[in-house]
Order: C-alpha cells, then sequence, then structure tokens
C-alpha cells in the first residue's frame, strides 16, 4: 500500500512539473526571448557625457575644429523595436533645419527624424546602415556636420542634467498619449497597470496614430 502510494506522490508531482511549473517557465523564458521585459526608461539614463539633447530627439556633441557629432537618442529605436532599417543622408549632402535628416523604415512604415541645425553632411556611420542594436545607439553617431549658425541655436538645447529632465518629461507625455491611443489592447493595459513602455510599442499603432505620433514628438 505504501509502495503505491509513493508512486502516485511521484507520478502526481510529474504531471504538476508538465503541465503547471514547466509551460509557466516556458512562457518566461518566452517573454525574455522577446525582449518585452525590457525597460525603455533605461535610456533615459543611457546617453553619452558632455552632450547636448535636442527636441528632435538627436544629440550632438560639439568638436574643436567647429564641428558636429550627431546621433539619435535611444528611446525612439526602442519605441519601433526591432527589426528596422536606417536611411541615411550621403556624404556633401546640405540640410535645413527643420529638413528629414534620416529616416527609419519598420515593415514599410516611416519614421523621420529632422536636422536640429542648418548644416552639411561631412560623414555619415556605415555602420548604423539597416538594422541596429537600438540598445547600443546611445554611443553610436550617426553623422559629423559642418554646421551653419550653431550659436543661435545652442541656447534651444538642452546640457546635462536640463537634457536628463527634459527626456523624462517627454518619457511620461509619450507613455500618456500610448495609454489613450492601445487602451483596449494588451500594450495599453500594460500602460495602465503602471507598467514600463514596453519595446516596439509603436508597431501597435495605427497608421494615422503612427502620423500623429510624429507630428507630436519629433516635429
Amino acid at each position: 500500500m505504501v509502495v503505491i502510494f509513493v508512486a502516485l506522490t511521484i507520478v502526481a508531482l510529474l504531471a504538476l512539473d508538465y503541465f503547471i511549473i514547466h509551460p509557466r517557465q516556458q512562457r518566461k523564458e518566452a517573454e525574455i526571448a522577446i525582449g518585452e521585459i525590457v525597460p525603455l526608461s533605461k535610456t533615459l539614463k543611457d546617453m553619452p557625457a558632455g552632450v547636448f539633447l535636442q527636441p528632435t530627439f538627436t544629440w550632438t556633441k560639439m568638436k574643436e575644429t567647429g564641428g558636429l557629432v550627431l546621433g539619435l537618442h535611444p528611446l525612439i529605436l526602442g519605441l519601433i523595436g526591432p527589426p528596422y532599417e536606417i536611411e541615411l543622408l550621403k556624404d556633401k549632402e546640405s540640410v535645413k533645419k527643420g529638413e528629414p535628416l534620416f529616416r527609419i523604415n519598420k515593415n514599410g512604415r516611416y519614421m523621420t527624424i529632422k536636422s536640429p541645425v542648418d548644416g552639411e553632411i561631412r560623414a555619415f556611420n556605415q555602420a548604423l546602415l539597416g538594422e541596429t542594436d537600438w540598445e547600443e545607439l546611445n554611443e553610436s553617431w550617426l553623422y559629423r556636420i559642418a554646421p551653419q549658425n550653431v550659436s543661435a541655436e545652442v541656447p534651444q538645447w538642452h546640457l546635462a542634467e536640463e537634457g536628463r529632465e527634459w527626456a523624462r518629461d517627454q518619457y511620461q507625455k509619450i507613455k500618456s498619449y500610448l495609454y489613450d491611443s492601445l487602451a483596449p489592447t494588451d500594450a495599453g493595459i500594460t500602460l495602465a497597470d503602471g507598467g514600463d513602455v514596453p519595446v516596439g510599442v509603436l508597431s501597435e499603432l495605427n497608421d494615422d496614430s503612427w502620423k500623429d505620433f510624429q507630428k507630436k514628438f519629433l516635429s
């Protein structure tokens, strides 16, 4: 009788592992694999030292030669989520403030980042063409630019703690916007529960909201 009881206990434990514990572990591993648990709020701290942050979500660093090194705040690519492609301007191309500086292609939809300054492209980072690891973008430059009238633009840019405060404020505005836009969806429920903004959340937007997001936050 004892032998039968022990055997039944072992069978029950194996069933518990197979039907309850094992699937739960699989779900946890799947969540890690798709990257949804990566907190986008951490990008608010991931910026190179000594850079200016612009309202276009670009950052620039002044060079002794008078030129600018320009990159993109990693929050934007985190919001878009992989896979995507970055389309850059070519060397020697001129660009005006407010004109398209580069585009991010996500499944045939484009997110356009505008230039924070007038200038001429002197070099572009070929390593960033195509798909890029958004988590490592904070240290990666996109362009080297010879700017025009940069002294008139600098007062509108954010430096050091002012830049981090601006980014935190924008993050909260983006979070509120996404909650209003995605309230009926799983992503909207996550935001309503106080969760972090998930990687790739902009893919959940319809075409009109995709365009509206650019108008509100990247113009």
